[in-house]
């Protein structure tokens, strides 16, 4: 125990404390990168990866209409007309919503 206005270390604490040599490091470096084996590490992370990614199955409002999207934006209907024929149709979607359909399958 400490007295009041005692500092210092005694000497069981500072065995605990251990001096490390020079070539101990690098000897435990080389033995931490011989355990590491890149190849198998990124094989593990993809399979990981498969494992957290969950396939889309959801349909798009807009697949309804593929045949008509597809053949509107043939014959030179720009997405703004395209935007304006859904909504005729009671289907209110975003420009973008339409411009990344189009492009996925419109073939643009």
């Amino acid at each position: 125990m400490h007295k009041r206005g005692q500092t210092g270390m005694h000497a069981e604490h500072i065995a605990e404390f251990n001096i490390v040599e020079p070539g101990h490091l690098t000897n435990k470096l080389d033995q931490i990168m011989s355990e590491f084996h890149p190849v198998t590490e990124v094989a593990e992370l993809r399979q990981q990866t498969r494992a957290i990614r969950q396939p889309r199955y959801s349909r798009s409002r807009l697949d309804k209409f593929a045949g008509e999207l597809i053949s509107l934006h043939a014959e030179g209907a720009t997405i703004a007309e395209l935007q304006r024929w859904l909504r005729k149709r009671r289907i209110s979607v975003q420009y973008t919503t339409v411009y990344r359909w189009i492009t996925k399958h419109g073939k643009i």
